[in-house]
């Protein structure tokens, strides 16, 4: 975000010297209806506000009186593309562009647009010329209320060990689970093996796919890993699973899991065949909730929400080598 804030700083710069060079028209008074949506370019409408394009960059906008200013950006707000300023005129905008000055080659050109809203209130703004050659066809107003969500699903997508558990017999399960409110928890579990020698995991575990609807306020997610080196694959999925269940109950939101100590002492708790001696233990567990305005910021834009974080295991018994240190990265998806 620096690097947006210290282009718009240029960017402002760049119009105060040029708009001589510009020809923006006159400000109108004008006011009128737009499928049955009354849009008057001075006082009682108001086209400020982030735009998400068709090609998924983001457009800031700011109307002053029956001025239209935007600077539109890349989908990830780490690059200005270009400015635009132009006059508003009942539900017609008509104005100039040009690439941001700050790239290596810059193109310019007049633009000729059409404002119109729906039943409940979406905004969108239409270029009026297909053949225009700015690079973008429709600006649809960012509203967190009226947008629904893409569908998702949620993914575990690599473990990175730092520093295994045992360094022998580094056999590790894990486990996926996802809740929406209220809901049963959805879980998936996965025996991975001994990763001796192996330090880098790229995992293939995802749930969904899911959907939002009206009534939900936000996602948990959670995870857990295990290191456990005996012949009891199934019982120990079984009891893993029954586990992440058990702690995606709300009892258990004022823990932190993500702490291994109170996490293994939790699960031995849970779950006492889940977590034997030796050199059998936690390696990493966490619960995350994800509220829905946070979700809707990415999944609306169509980019991942993503999270890698490094986790220390439970205290490692004598003889077992260090306590351990895993990193765990997970995603929530859109898939249209």
């Amino acid at each position: 975000m620096n690097y947006v804030k210290i282009s718009l700083y240029i960017v402002s710069l760049f119009f105060v010297i040029y708009i001589p060079l510009l020809s923006f028209g006159q400000q109108s008074n004008s006011t009128t209806n737009v499928n049955n949506f009354t849009i008057n370019a001075n006082k009682s409408f108001d086209l400020s506000g982030l735009y998400i394009s068709d090609n998924q960059d983001k457009y800031f906008l700011n109307q002053v009186g029956s001025s239209l200013w935007w600077i539109g950006t890349d989908k990830n707000d780490s690059r200005v593309k270009n400015i635009f300023k132009g006059t508003i005129d009942g539900n017609n905008i008509n104005g100039q562009w040009i690439d941001s000055p700050l790239n290596k080659t810059v193109d310019s050109g007049s633009l000729n647009l059409t404002v119109s809203s729906n039943s409940i209130g979406n905004i969108t703004i239409n270029k009026v010329s297909p053949n225009d050659k700015f690079p973008i066809h429709q600006l649809i107003k960012f509203n967190l209320t009226n947008h629904a969500l893409p569908r998702f699903i949620v993914t575990m997508d690599s473990i990175n060990v730092k520093i295994p558990r045992s360094p022998i017999y580094d056999v590790l399960s894990t486990g996926l689970s996802v809740k929406k409110n209220n809901n049963d928890p959805i879980v998936t579990t996965r025996y991975l093996g001994n990763r001796e020698g192996s330090s880098n995991i790229t995992l293939d575990i995802k749930l969904g796919p899911f959907e939002f609807d009206k009534k939900d306020s936000g996602l948990t997610v959670e995870f857990m890993g295990i290191n456990k080196d005996d012949a009891s694959i199934p019982s120990t999925l079984i009891n893993l699973q029954e586990s992440l269940i058990q702690l995606s109950d709300p009892s258990f939101n004022s823990y932190n899991i993500s702490n291994a100590q109170q996490a293994d002492s939790i699960i031995r708790s849970l779950s006492p065949a889940l977590l034997l001696n030796g050199c059998n233990g936690l390696v990493f567990t966490d619960k995350i909730f994800i509220p829905l305005d946070e979700l809707k910021k990415k999944l609306l834009s169509n980019v991942p929400y993503s999270q890698e974080k490094s986790y220390l295991g439970s205290e490692s018994p004598l003889g077992c080598g260090p306590n351990s240190e895993y990193q765990v990265k997970w995603s929530i998806v859109p898939i249209g």
